[in-house]
């Protein structure tokens, strides 16, 4: 799971050895795992962290609190309506991701049921490195919980089209291929096609709201 840990360390000008002793770890080795993502550290040790970089736990680890507020959203929405997340059989479940730069339209269907929905802004300072860095791991977890028969994703193309947001839909067809999950892509003319009889438009906001 993408964090800042070696952001903070570097701004400090500390080394990872140093962090090591200060927090109770036996050896750099440990911080160099919680800094690529390969390990969460246990929360008296992530409290360490916060303690002595001097910033909070979810600017710490954001892509962990980012995917935890999806949960919350779909666990709230489930029992606001009496729904639960064990679907019962031949229940189709779907994750529908609408992609882009700056933000991505998220919802899950339990058809023909909306399970939750949400539109994520996305913090970023280099989108090359970011948006894959920030969102790869989230849609793996999204896959993991919801455990979707079906998903579908936006057919880039135009302006929409970046050299990075093209690395993320591939890396995340990908992997929803290698889960055996069937992938579907839709245009936007398409979703504008349909909405415009009924008098909406097609924003990620509208999407939710709908």
């Amino acid at each position: 799971m993408p964090n800042k840990l070696a952001d903070f360390r570097v701004c400090r000008k500390l080394s990872q050895s140093y962090v090591a002793r200060l927090i109770g770890c036996a050896d750099r080795q440990k911080i160099a795992r919680y800094e690529q993502g390969k390990q969460l550290p246990r929360i008296d040790r992530a409290a360490r962290f916060s303690s002595l970089y001097g910033t909070t736990l979810e600017r710490l680890f954001p892509a962990v609190f980012d995917a935890v507020r999806i949960d919350i959203y779909g666990r709230l929405e489930a029992l606001n309506h009496g729904k639960t997340y064990a679907p019962t059989p031949g229940t189709t479940i779907v994750l529908a991701l609408y992609p882009g730069v700056r933000r991505w339209g998220v919802a899950v269907f339990s058809v023909p049921n909306l399970v939750t929905a949400v539109v994520k802004n996305v913090r970023v300072t280099s989108p090359s490195r970011d948006l894959i860095r920030q969102w790869k791991p989230l849609i793996g977890l999204l896959l993991q919980f919801y455990h979707p028969h079906v998903v579908v994703i936006e057919k880039l193309g135009g302006i929409r089209e970046s050299a990075s947001l093209r690395a993320l839909v591939n890396a995340i067809k990908a992997l929803t291929r290698r889960m055996g999950i069937i992938l579907v892509e839709y245009t936007l003319e398409f979703v504008r096609d349909l909405l415009i009889p009924f008098g909406l438009d097609h924003t990620k906001a509208m999407l939710c709201r709908l």
